[in-house]
């Protein structure tokens, strides 16, 4: 059973590989500022990955740490001083935010050219219209994977019907619009989905990205379908790593499984600074930097 479950790690390694070497071409000397309000667990387990890959591609992490009483203005006057920055070539915002801050007035603040989370309206407008530049990094991780995917195991992309599990603005939302790209025909389905395990049991390709442990069982696929696992959660107190998906269960019928760890999670971190340095070309070359990768 192990070959049906695939493991990014290589294509990670590739890609972070092109990173390096266009960061030392370019002699690229940056960094990026992740802005965090409070001291919430998963986001802290997040930047701790952030920082390692930081620390191996050379563009360095700058943290802004903020008691949860922070007015929305320093907030907003942070984020204008980083904008005229020209060495800071991204700004993330660490959510959720406490209930005195509006999330769509500090995404909306920052430079588009700098949001490399590809949250603010002009960066979803462009994705929305099918010309994007700067797009949520866990997306384009699914976007990257079907296009290596579709290549390595000659599987045509066009025409196959999917199912997203999940409409958040950050993979729902952005992986819909990428998988209309590739010509496929797309299902979205969410907690007010009535009969969402039988929409989601008639599609070649299933994303999980609902956000609930284990959630996704043979029930929720057809035969030989592609199940593509975008969570990661810590359970049992262990911090034992799962995805959205029962692996368990889903292996009785689905024909291949990305891992979790070591599958889409792999390839999220290596992207946003991939969308980093997109952010460098836009901001110092007035360029739209493409990668080898993307091709």
């Amino acid at each position: 059973m192990s070959d049906k479950i695939i493991k990014l790690t290589e294509l990670s390694n590739q890609i972070s590989s092109e990173l390096t070497d266009i960061i030392l071409e370019n002699n690229i000397k940056a960094y990026i500022t992740s802005i965090m309000v409070g001291d919430d667990p998963s986001s802290l387990s997040y930047l701790s990955g952030i920082d390692k890959r930081s620390k191996k591609l050379g563009v360095a992490l700058n943290i802004e740490n903020f008691d949860a009483d922070v007015s929305e203005d320093t907030l907003v006057n942070l984020i204008d001083r980083l904008n005229k920055d020209n060495n800071c070539i991204g700004i993330i915002i660490q959510m959720p935010l406490p209930k005195q801050i509006s999330t769509d007035k500090l995404l909306n603040a920052i430079d588009y050219r700098k949001d490399i989370d590809g949250l603010s309206y002009l960066n979803q407008g462009r994705l929305f219209s099918g010309n994007p530049f700067i797009i949520p990094a866990t997306a384009w991780a699914v976007d990257i994977f079907l296009a290596n995917f579709e290549k390595k195991y000659n599987f045509n992309l066009a025409g196959k019907t999917a199912t997203i599990i999940g409409r958040s603005n950050t993979v729902g939302k952005p992986t819909f619009h990428l998988a209309l790209k590739r010509n496929m025909t797309i299902n979205v389905v969410h907690t007010k989905t009535v009969a969402a395990e039988k929409v989601s049991s008639q599609s070649d390709i299933v994303v999980a990205a609902c956000g609930v442990p284990q959630l996704i069982d043979d029930k929720w696929i057809k035969k030989e379908a592609l199940l593509i696992d975008v969570g990661i959660h810590c359970v049992d107190g262990q911090c034992k790593l799962c995805g959205d998906v029962n692996v368990e269960k889903a292996l009785e019928k689905a024909a291949y499984i990305t891992a979790v760890p070591g599958g889409i999670g792999s390839l999220t971190n290596s992207l946003l600074f991939a969308n980093s340095i997109k952010s460098f070309f836009m901001i110092n070359r007035n360029k739209e930097f493409k990668f080898n990768f993307e091709t």
